[in-house]
Order: structure tokens, then C-alpha cells, then sequence
């Protein structure tokens, strides 16, 4: 009989309680990690054959120039609302990147850039996931073409992965690992780093609590919580992280909190997050070479 793994159904990581974990130093004994995940992402107006699209957000026939120039706003005007923001905080971004995006707006990539923004590999388009209807060589070559697409787009091969909507298969983390990636940013289940099993492929969080899609737009929560909602959240990791070191991601989708009607909330919660002392702001790759570097390994069957 097979023996079930610890806390869990699947093999992917080990099970380890926070209090069990050794102590998680940040650089200059911060208490708190924030990494700012921006999302560029490209719709396309036809649905191709065997596309799997996240249901929450295609639902309308072809073309549906509707939603398609609805996100492209984000792409032509309120991006650069989001970067204002964020840069007067000295905020570090992760851009999780489709490799059609960036390919289709080399200005804004060359603006990006010019942020010394770290750009994330995020499959091809937003209207493409990663799924497990694809078999093993789909789906290994669908992540191939993604990193190589983005590298190629952007002069930089990227060292993550952020899937378009979670989209994910039972072999995603050993495929990503076959890569050569050294984090997947995926899993929102838990307030630190771990290792993967394989031990060598870190796992950073990315929290749907601070996701503006998750938050605003799946729960249709009022966007005048939105700040409160952030700084309790950092507020509260901050004094955790005394302890042990915590970490926060903080998603943004420009189309959504780069609206005119809905930057001021934005600005609010980072103006407040931006007062805590000694946070270390650190893109995503950052804080996974950290993590990698300071804590061992742990014996994970793969």
C-alpha cells in the first residue's frame, strides 16, 4: 500500500508546518519581503483550435472585441499609471510577461526595461492556458516556446515562471525545473518561500488575498477596501515576520487598479505599505536566490 505524503495528495512539496521551519533571515534582518507582481499580458481576438481560456474571463463569441480592447487599455494607458506609483515608492516589479506581449509592444517593453523591471516568463498569451489536456510534449514544448519567445523579445532569458491563470498539469513543476527555471510563482499557500520537490526549484508565493483580479473582481470586493485590505495584510506579516521572515506578493493588473477610477486606491495602499521601516522591496527572482542561497535544502521525494 502506498503510503499518502504528509498533509497533502500530491508530491510536489513537503508539508511543513511554520513552526517546524528554521528561522528565515531577509537581507538586513527586514522582517518583511514585498515583491510587486505586474501583469502584461496580450489577448487574442481569435480563439485558435484546442485553446483551453480561463472561463472566468472568456466567455463571449468571436471576435470579442469587447473585452480584447477593455484589456488593451491597460496596455495603452493605465500601465504607465501603475509604473508612476509604483517607482515613487521604489517598488521592485516582477513583470509576469506573455511572450505575445512582448512581442507585440516593444515600446512598453523597452519602457519596462528602462525600470529595471525583472520580466517573468507567463506562457504565450492571457487567452492560452497551460492545462492538462496537453500531453507531455505539448505541454513541455508550449514551456520552451514561452521562455524562448520572451528572451528573445526582451534580450533576457527570464529565471521564473508565473502561469496565465494558474493554469497547471500534475508534471508543470518538474517540467519547469527540466527548464532550467529556478522559481514558479504559482502556488498562494503559503507566507514564505519553500523548496519544491527536486530541490532545486523555489516555490515564492503569489497570494490571491492581494491579487486586484482575485480580490476586486472575482469577489467584488469594494475597491475603496482595497488599501485597508493591503496595509492590515502587511501590517500584520510585518510584525510575524519579527520571528521569521514573511513574504507578500502584491498583484496588479493595469486594467483593473491602473483605471482612472481606481489608480487613487492604489497609490493609497502603497503610500501606506511604503511607511513600514526596513521592508526589503525585492522582485520575485531576488527573493528566490535569497531564499535559495541561506536555506538548505530539504529531503523532498521526487
Amino acid at each position: 500500500m502506498t503510503r499518502p505524503s504528509l498533509g497533502m495528495d500530491h508530491p510536489h512539496y513537503e508539508y511543513l508546518p511554520l513552526p517546524a521551519r528554521p528561522r528565515l533571515m531577509w537581507p538586513n534582518g527586514a522582517p518583511l519581503a514585498i515583491s510587486i507582481y505586474l501583469y502584461l499580458e496580450y489577448w487574442a481576438m481569435e480563439q485558435g483550435a484546442g485553446r483551453v481560456r480561463d472561463p472566468r474571463y472568456n466567455r463571449r463569441s468571436f471576435p470579442d472585441v469587447l473585452h480584447h480592447t477593455w484589456f488593451e487599455h491597460g496596455n495603452r494607458i493605465d500601465i504607465f499609471r501603475v509604473l508612476d506609483a509604483l517607482s515613487k515608492h521604489g517598488f521592485k516589479i516582477s513583470v509576469a510577461t506573455n511572450a505575445m506581449a512582448a512581442e507585440r509592444y516593444t515600446a512598453l517593453i523597452e519602457r519596462l526595461a528602462a525600470y529595471n523591471v525583472e520580466f517573468v516568463a507567463h506562457g504565450l498569451s492571457a487567452t492560452e492556458m497551460l492545462n492538462s489536456r496537453m500531453n507531455e510534449h505539448e505541454e513541455r514544448a508550449f514551456i520552451d516556446s514561452s521562455i524562448t519567445r520572451l528572451a528573445a523579445a526582451t534580450g533576457i532569458r527570464p529565471k521564473g515562471w508565473i502561469s496565465q491563470d494558474y493554469g497547471h498539469s500534475a508534471r508543470t513543476p518538474q517540467l519547469l525545473r527540466k527548464a532550467a527555471l529556478q522559481y514558479c510563482a504559482d502556488w498562494p499557500n503559503d507566507d514564505q518561500p519553500y523548496w519544491m520537490s527536486g530541490n532545486d526549484l523555489v516555490s515564492i508565493p503569489n497570494h490571491l488575498l492581494w491579487n486586484d483580479l482575485h480580490i476586486l473582481w472575482d469577489r467584488d470586493v469594494p475597491v475603496a477596501r482595497y488599501p485597508e485590505l493591503v496595509t492590515i495584510g502587511a501590517q500584520r506579516l510585518y510584525q510575524e515576520g519579527e520571528n521569521s521572515g514573511r513574504f507578500m506578493s502584491i498583484g496588479i493588473h493595469p486594467w483593473i487598479l491602473g483605471a482612472a477610477h481606481r489608480i487613487k486606491y492604489l497609490e493609497d495602499a502603497l503610500a501606506q505599505v511604503a511607511r513600514l521601516e526596513n521592508v526589503w522591496f525585492a522582485t520575485a527572482g531576488q527573493v528566490a536566490a535569497h531564499y535559495a542561497a541561506h536555506t538548505p535544502v530539504t529531503a523532498v521525494a521526487d
